[in-house]
């Protein structure tokens, strides 16, 4: 599991020697650092000389002298480390949306004015100016522009927070190798070779084919796309033909599920993959260009549960003439990632616990937790769709096996999802920065009382997504301390998954017993054994104490 400690010298110090770098007329001669009664200040010259040329003055030393060389390395890195134009627009552009406006809030709590009022308009003045700069912002770029003839900067409530999240951090990584030692235990007492088992991790026998459709939802105005994946010569094949929905997450799109899809077809699955406007890749576009205030609409917690019921109908109007009344779509399967995970976990039953999420929303971190941020948007919507997320209304019962990948879990609490009265399978990565394995995985697997069976894969050294796990690997060095590229891992790894995906859909929807053994902590240990990306399974978890 990772831990934030791994990056402090690069986050806190990172700062500072950012703010320090202003050059323009009206930048600052000195960054003042506040910690309590007690204050310092530091020379601008002295960081721009460590950025440009790598020399520790004697004033500078006094600040850096605690670092190993390694973090000397890795802050001066950080320094000069340029973010092109591509991904600086987007992100200031979000800043001005309500999740972007509270993440500033708290980084301009410590990054103050010179009167020690919070610094938030003028930091997201600055990253604005700094990445309209030709060539990209760089972090020095973004403090130059920095609109104030001083930076105070509050480093005691910087390391009060800092000690909170470390600890926050260690509690998690304690039951992170609790559910690894509960899922090695089980293996132990039910071993099973992989290899005596046919192999479910290759393309299946079928060739797929892709067909999109547009979707006309005229009751609420909704227009959307579909992906529908499927065997191409559908009178090969004997029998039903089972059914899964998937849901993207948030600032996605369907394109995220092509692989699975794709993989799931090819052993004679019908997959359907909306596209979720209103939270999804063009959403955050229209946010870039100036069209929407938001890159997450709050009406997105109502109506994605709805987008899936209507893509079933969709599929239902269709079964007679294009599948000969073959979709088994009474028992359907729905899986979702982040944020398409909770809306499969809500239309699978759950229900969301406002008390529960209100006092959750009250936390000092809410900024630097994403999936949190996410959730406390439901506390916007107004009565009667506030209520749609109470009374069970979404469940749609055609659902009968719900898989969450890193899913957005934690507003449900333990009365939530407690109404969950189907198979349940929760996918989550040991260092999801995202959506914190811990509160919004394995609690609420915990919570998943009335669950007829439960399965929770965890996956080491693996964050939210590919993209994430990728950047992470690279800024630790991980591809060379675990022997094996992250482009490799992750090939295994989806794998893997893809034969946990096709094994769930044979027990619980075709009916078919003797896949039950691809399901078991005795296959997942030893299917993974030595991957970096190893899986593993347990049925049930220690419950985990409040503090």
């Amino acid at each position: 599991m990772l831990r934030p400690f791994q990056a402090l010298p690069r986050f806190i110090l990172g700062a500072i020697a950012i703010a320090a770098s202003c050059t323009t007329a009206q930048a600052a001669e000195r960054i003042s650092f506040q910690f309590g009664i007690l204050g310092d200040s530091l020379a601008v010259d002295s960081i721009k000389a460590f950025a440009e040329q790598g020399t520790v003055d004697a004033e500078l030393a006094a600040f850096l002298n605690f670092l190993p060389s390694q973090a000397r390395t890795q802050l001066r890195e950080g320094l000069t480390q340029t973010m092109e134009s591509s991904e600086t627009v987007p992100a200031s552009q979000w800043l001005y949306s309500p999740m972007g406006d509270k993440v500033l809030d708290y980084a301009g709590g410590i990054i103050q004015m010179p009167s020690g009022q919070n610094g938030k308009l003028a930091l997201r003045a600055a990253i604005v100016l700094a990445g309209s700069e030709p060539g990209g912002a760089t972090p020095m770029g973004v403090l130059e522009a920095f609109p104030a003839e001083s930076i105070r900067l509050d480093l005691a409530q910087a390391w009060g927070d800092w000690r909170r999240i470390r600890a926050a951090w260690d509690a998690d990584a304690t039951v992170v190798a609790q559910v690894k030692q509960v899922a090695l235990s089980e293996a132990r007492r039910s071993p099973i070779n992989p290899e005596a088992l046919p192999s479910l991790s290759k393309p299946g026998p079928w060739v797929v084919a892709r067909q999109s459709w547009m979707l006309e939802d005229s009751d609420r105005e909704r227009r959307y796309p579909v992906d529908v994946y499927q065997p191409q010569v559908l009178d090969g094949i004997t029998g039903p033909l089972p059914v899964v929905v998937m849901s993207h997450g948030y600032a996605i799109n369907r394109k995220y599920f092509a692989g699975l899809a794709t993989h799931l077809a090819s052993y004679g699955v019908v997959v359907a993959v909306p596209d979720q406007v209103g939270s999804n890749f063009g959403q955050r576009l229209a946010l870039e260009a100036g069209l929407s205030q938001e890159s997450f609409l709050p009406s997105e917690f109502v109506v994605r549960p709805l987008d899936i019921a209507a893509v079933l109908d969709e599929l239902e109007r269709r079964n007679g003439a294009d599948y000969q009344g073959r979709l088994l779509l009474d028992r359907v399967a729905l899986v979702g990632h982040s944020m398409g995970g909770y809306t499969a976990l809500m239309t699978s039953g759950a229900t969301v616990d406002f008390d529960h999420l209100r006092g959750r929303c009250l936390s000092r971190f809410i900024e630097v937790d994403t999936a949190l941020l996410l959730a406390c948007r439901a506390l916007e919507l107004p009565g009667a769709m506030a209520r749609s997320l109470q009374d069970g209304s979404l469940r749609d019962g055609r659902v009968q096996l719900v898989v969450g990948l890193s899913p957005v879990a934690s507003l449900f609490g333990e009365a939530g999802m407690g109404k969950i009265t189907i198979p349940t399978v929760m996918v989550a990565g040991d260092s999801d920065l995202a959506a914190p394995i811990v509160p919004e995985q394995v609690e609420p697997f915990g919570w998943l009382t009335n669950a007829p069976e439960k399965y929770l894969y965890m996956v080491e050294n693996w964050s939210h997504e590919e993209g994430v796990t990728g950047v992470i690997w690279d800024f630790l060095g991980l591809e060379d301390a675990l022997g094996q590229s992250f482009a490799e891992a992750n090939a295994v790894f989806q794998a893997n998954l893809g034969t946990a995906l096709v094994a769930a859909v044979d027990v619980y929807v075709r009916d078919e017993a003797g896949a039950r053994d691809y399901l078991s902590s005795g296959y997942v240990e030893g299917v993974s054994a030595g991957d970096s990306l190893r899986m593993h399974l347990v049925r049930s978890v220690v419950p985990i104490q409040d503090e």
